[in-house]
Order: structure tokens, then C-alpha cells, then sequence
């Protein structure tokens, strides 16, 4: 007689295999959360890597006749929830998956670049017809930065003709944030509610509801209207921004374009010829001659940064004519001067004086001119409408989920360095060598009896900033303390950016690295011997011009090429930062052509800032389906072009 099974034998199959079954599911899951992972991995990857060729190609084009600025700002994570009105929704962390405390920045890169670039802005070259025009511009500006994303705003639309028998008019109207009502009195965007991490239920400078325009776009070939920007005041909006990994980087590239020789602000520069709609200028205020008698103007409105012109009708020459010019606004054609690098300081014989004060962003000097040229460009990631001008909306997209950004520079060694001479009296000479920007401990210029700039007994080798001996010294943000002169990993400073370890890049200021090392990147190089400056204190060292230029450094400082401002620029609150590094037209010439202190070297060109050789970025990327709950960082160095080596004075 067969046996049958049990039912106790049953029910032990049954659970063996509802157990085989269940750790196959958790296998079978495991590898789908591992393989996703890997997928959005890989992503993120592809999506860095074509940001990273994106940027080597446009440094690789980078113009030594334009400029070189870098912007950071870092807020704590609960900045919004810190500054919170009371009313409405109560905002979250600016990033979800970080600490209320972690830092969170938004870092913006302007330059120019050589070559033809075509504008892909669309105009009205056929009569009532939107199509691409073939404009060229024979150089470009390029803005690096998240972008500002407004889908309150209504879509770009045609204006329809009053009468039926009609056709449409060749003229549109779009739905634009007010610009310029939130750019600060010296039109710099510093200070403003237009930042990635913008809320409506947030206090103060950013926060609060939105201004808009509607901008009516005159593309017609002919007529009193034409090239005009006519607005309208439109209703507030809330602008609320994503959380920061929905933000989107963006690449915004402005052809400069010029054919003829009217004046700077004509109604032609707004219709390049005679099919393509342009902005006079990318400077928000110009101050380049308009005529014989005047000089000055701003554009009636900043389209370039609406998004949806991108094309300038000036060049090159006319940028660094503003740089470098000042006119009198009375009388720009005979009485005019060296605009000064930063106003009040760069003036060694009283003879720099801006002329156009009046007429130019805050002390209208170089400076802030360049200063002006930043900006978060608006940009969505769909289109609000089906119109190419909505279209053009999507075109300054680079990545789509990059929730921090972060650019810093770098010096090679010996940078800066030049040959000129000491004139000793009665026709002699004595040659003389700068060595320059000094990093390496194997340097002629660290090898005084003095010291070296890695010899530090009190943190064993680590100076400002973070650096450490052997280190490429980076400059940027500093990361190493949030600037309060408090511990940064000290629980009882509750609003603090604790910078502890796993924010620490080790980034210092280059005004931080002079001011603790002085003068150590600066020495005289004579008779085969390095030979220290004279010691001064780091204050005048920092700002060695506040004690009247007599001090013999001609290298660039701190204080000409970068800056901090603190929270006190952005009122009471979360700590705020803000960090400048900009570089101008000099980036060759390091004296000035006279001895004003006569020790028998000419002084130094404030003005002198010699660009970087290298560049870090460093960003995290964010896959659509939020797989990687902190994203994947990426970081890349993008060298610069080679510069022509600084010529003997």
C-alpha cells in the first residue's frame, strides 16, 4: 500500500517554498535597486561628461580680449525655512535629501570667446513668418549658472489685428519677470529675489512675490515701432523655484554682432540686420558715447536675460571700450580717462577719476562693470507654448537635475612673473625678475632664510584655507570655516554652515592665503637670489594701496581679483555668502609706467590680474526618476588656453 504525504509534510513544503520564494524576491529586488542604481549612476555620468566637453570647448575658444568672472554664493539649506514670512505653505530644505545645516551653492562663469556664432533667436526675415535668420556674431558671451524656471508665466503669444481681414501681426507679446526692477540700484544682481532658491513665503531680499512685464516684441521690417521692446506692467507671480534637484544648469551663449555705425543705443541695434532681434548691449548700463555731446544709456529692456533673444549688437572692441574708458557725459569725444580698475583705490596720482560716475553701475569702475554681466538666466525645462520664442526657452539647458555647482581656480607656478629693472640714478640700471605666484616649497622664491609657505608648527603644515603641503592651492569659497571666527563644527552656533570634514574642499581665498603668508608669493628675484619684501601687516598687505602704494609688490592681490561679502549685504538672518573672483583686461602689464613712491621701481598696476590656469568644477547630478536619493557628484579641471607670456618692462 502507497503512503500518502502528511498534511504537516504539506504544510512544511508549502513554507519551504513560500520561503525559497521570498528570498528569491528579496534577491530578484536587491538586484533591481542595484542595477537602477547603476543605470541612474551612469546617467548622471553621461549626462557630467557632456557638460564637461561642453565647457573644455567653450575655454578652449576663451577670448584674452574680454573677461573672466566667477561668482559663488552659498546659503545654509534652512535658509528659507530660517526666513520663513509666517503665512502660506512653510518651505522645505532647498535640498531634501542633505542636513538643514549643509551648504548649498550657486555658482554662476561669465567670459567671451572667439569665433563666429550664429544666433538662434528667431525673427521675421519673411513677413509674418518666424524662422530662423542667418546672424553671426565674430564673438560671443557665455554665462555658466543655474537657470530660473517661471511656469506661472503665461506662453508667448501673436497679437491678434483688430481687424478680421487681417493677417497677424509680425510682433509678439511674452510674459516676462521684471529684470530690472529686481536688479539692485548699481544693476547688479547680487542682491536680489532672482536666485535658484527663490520662495514666496520667504522675508526679505529673497523672497516675496515677483514683478512681471509684458513685453510686446516688434519684428517687423519698417515702421515706427521697430526693434522696440514695449511693456506693460503685469501681475505678481510667486516665482516659487523646485527644490534643488529639479534645478537646471545652464549654458547661455550671446553672439555679439555689429554692422554699422550707428549709435550704440539706435533703434537699429535692436533689429541686427534688419531680421534678427538683438539687445544694444550685454552691460545692463553702457557707458559708451551715444553722440558728440552725450554719453551713457541702459537698454530699454534685458531680453537676453527673459531668454528668449540672444544675440547683442555690439563686440568685442565695444566691451572693452566700456572697460577701459571713461567719459565725460557732457563731452565724451575730447574729454575721457583710464577707467579705474576699483574706483578709490586704483589712483595712484589722482588722475583716474570715472567721468560717467553718474551713468555707470556703482562707482563706475571696472570692476563693477563686470560685475553687471552676471545674472540667472531664465530657462524650462518644456516649452510654456508651442512658439519658436517658447521654444528658444529650453535652448540654454545644459543639465537637468544639477543641484550644486561650484567653479574654482587655480594659478601654475610662477604665474605673474616678469623682468623689468631698477633704476638706481645717473643712467644705471639693475635687472630685476618678479618671480610671481610661488606654490611650490621648491621654489626660488620660498627658498629665503625666512620661512616657507607651508611652514606652519601650529596645525602642522595646513595654512588657511585648508592647503596642505604639496597641495595644488585652489581658490574659491573657502570651505574650511563659514567666516564668523567661530568654530564651524560648534553645536551652540545653531545657524551656522558647519562646514565639518564632508564639506571640506580645501579652498581658501587668494587674500586669505596672502594676508597669513605674506609676502611669500611675492618676491624679488635679483642676483640669483630670492629677496623678501618688506614685511608689512597683513592688513596693508591685503590692501596694500589703503597705505598710499608705497609698498613694493606688484603682484596681483586679494583684494584687486576676489572678495567675500558677508551676511550684512543680505540683512539679518542664516548666514549667507558671496564670493568674487573677476579678471580683467589686464592680465599682462603689471606696473604702471611711473615711480610714484621712488624707490626705483615702478609701482604696481593695480589692475593687473592675471588670469587663471585652470578652473574646478564641481557638481551634483541628479538622475529624473530620483533614484540616487544625494545624486552623484562629479568633478572635473578644464585647463586654459596658454597665455602669452608677460613681456620684460
Amino acid at each position: 500500500m502507497r503512503r500518502a504525504f502528511t498534511l504537516i509534510e504539506i504544510l512544511v513544503a508549502v513554507a519551504v517554498l513560500v520561503a525559497i520564494v521570498l528570498v528569491c524576491g528579496q534577491i530578484f529586488q536587491s538586484a533591481s535597486k542595484v542595477a537602477s542604481s547603476s543605470e541612474a549612476s551612469g546617467d548622471a555620468l553621461v549626462e557630467g561628461a557632456a557638460i564637461r566637453r561642453q565647457m573644455t570647448e567653450d575655454l578652449s575658444r576663451l577670448s584674452r580680449d574680454g573677461i573672466l568672472g566667477i561668482r559663488s554664493l552659498t546659503v545654509p539649506n534652512n535658509y528659507n525655512q530660517k526666513r520663513f514670512s509666517g503665512s502660506g505653505a512653510r518651505p522645505g530644505l532647498i535640498n531634501p535629501s542633505l542636513p538643514p545645516s549643509a551648504p548649498i551653492r550657486c555658482d554662476q562663469l561669465v567670459f567671451f570667446v572667439e569665433g563666429s556664432e550664429p544666433s538662434q533667436a528667431f525673427g521675421s526675415n519673411v513677413q509674418y513668418t518666424d524662422m530662423v535668420p542667418k546672424s553671426l556674431g565674430g564673438a560671443a558671451m557665455v554665462r555658466y549658472g543655474h537657470a530660473l524656471q517661471f511656469p506661472e508665466l503665461r506662453a508667448y503669444t501673436p497679437i491678434t489685428p483688430t481687424d478680421p481681414g487681417t493677417p497677424p501681426q509680425p510682433s509678439r507679446t511674452g510674459h516676462d519677470v521684471d529684470y530690472t526692477a529686481h536688479r539692485d540700484a548699481n544693476g547688479l544682481m547680487e542682491a536680489t529675489p532672482l536666485v535658484p532658491f527663490h520662495h514666496a513665503n520667504v522675508a526679505g531680499v529673497f523672497g516675496g512675490p515677483l514683478d512681471t512685464q509684458y513685453t510686446t516684441y516688434y519684428l517687423g521690417s519698417g515702421g515706427s515701432s521697430e526693434g522696440l521692446y514695449e511693456q506693460t506692467e503685469g501681475p505678481e507671480i510667486q516665482g516659487t523655484q523646485p527644490d534643488a534637484r529639479q534645478w537646471l544648469l545652464a549654458r547661455q551663449l550671446v553672439p555679439l554682432g555689429d554692422d554699422d555705425t550707428q549709435a550704440p543705443d539706435a533703434r537699429q541695434k535692436r533689429v541686427y540686420q534688419n531680421d534678427t532681434l538683438a539687445q544694444e548691449t550685454v552691460l545692463p548700463f553702457d557707458p559708451r558715447r551715444t553722440g558728440s555731446s552725450s554719453a551713457g544709456f541702459s537698454s530699454r529692456a534685458p531680453v537676453i536675460d527673459y531668454g528668449r533673444i540672444d544675440l547683442a549688437a555690439s563686440t568685442l572692441g565695444d566691451i572693452r571700450e566700456a572697460l577701459l574708458i571713461s567719459r565725460s557725459p557732457g563731452s565724451p569725444l575730447y574729454n575721457l580717462a583710464r577707467r579705474p580698475w576699483r574706483q578709490g583705490r586704483d589712483d595712484p596720482d589722482g588722475s583716474h577719476n570715472v567721468l560717467d560716475s553718474s551713468i555707470t553701475p556703482g562707482a563706475g569702475d571696472q570692476y563693477s562693470l563686470i560685475k553687471s554681466l552676471f545674472a540667472w538666466p531664465r530657462a524650462e525645462r518644456t516649452p510654456p507654448g508651442s512658439g519658436r520664442f517658447d521654444q528658444m526657452l529650453t535652448r540654454n539647458v545644459l543639465g537637468t537635475g544639477v543641484s550644486d555647482f561650484k567653479v574654482e581656480w587655480t594659478w601654475d607656478e610662477g604665474v605673474g612673473a616678469f623682468d623689468t629693472y631698477e633704476d638706481q640714478g645717473a643712467g644705471s640700471r639693475r635687472p630685476v625678475r618678479w618671480v610671481g605666484f610661488a606654490a611650490d616649497p621648491a621654489s626660488p622664491a620660498n627658498s629665503g632664510p625666512s620661512r616657507s609657505v607651508y611652514d606652519d608648527p601650529e596645525d602642522g603644515g595646513v595654512i588657511d584655507g585648508g592647503l596642505r603641503a604639496g597641495e595644488r592651492p585652489w581658490m574659491g569659497m573657502p570651505s574650511s570655516t563659514d567666516g564668523d571666527g567661530l568654530n564651524p563644527d560648534d553645536p551652540s552656533d545653531a545657524d551656522a554652515m558647519r562646514e565639518s570634514p564632508q564639506f571640506d574642499r580645501r579652498v581658501t581665498t587668494l587674500g586669505q592665503l596672502a594676508a597669513r603668508h605674506a609676502p611669500d608669493p611675492m618676491y624679488l628675484y635679483q642676483d640669483g637670489r630670492a629677496t623678501e619684501m618688506p614685511t608689512v601687516s597683513s592688513p596693508a598687505l591685503v590692501d596694500w594701496w589703503s597705505s598710499g602704494g608705497d609698498i613694493a609688490d606688484p603682484f596681483a592681490h586679494g583684494s584687486a581679483i576676489d572678495e567675500m561679502v558677508s551676511e550684512s549685504a543680505f540683512g539679518s538672518g542664516p548666514r549667507v555668502q558671496q564670493y568674487w573672483a573677476l579678471f580683467g583686461p589686464n592680465h599682462s602689464w603689471p606696473l604702471l609706467d611711473r615711480d610714484f613712491n621712488g624707490d626705483g621701481l615702478r609701482d604696481p598696476d593695480p589692475s593687473f590680474t592675471p588670469w587663471p590656469t585652470a578652473l574646478r568644477f564641481t557638481m551634483t547630478i541628479h538622475d529624473p526618476g530620483g533614484v540616487l536619493e544625494q545624486g552623484k557628484t562629479v568633478q572635473f579641471v578644464v585647463p586654459l588656453p596658454e597665455r602669452t607670456k608677460v613681456a620684460s618692462k
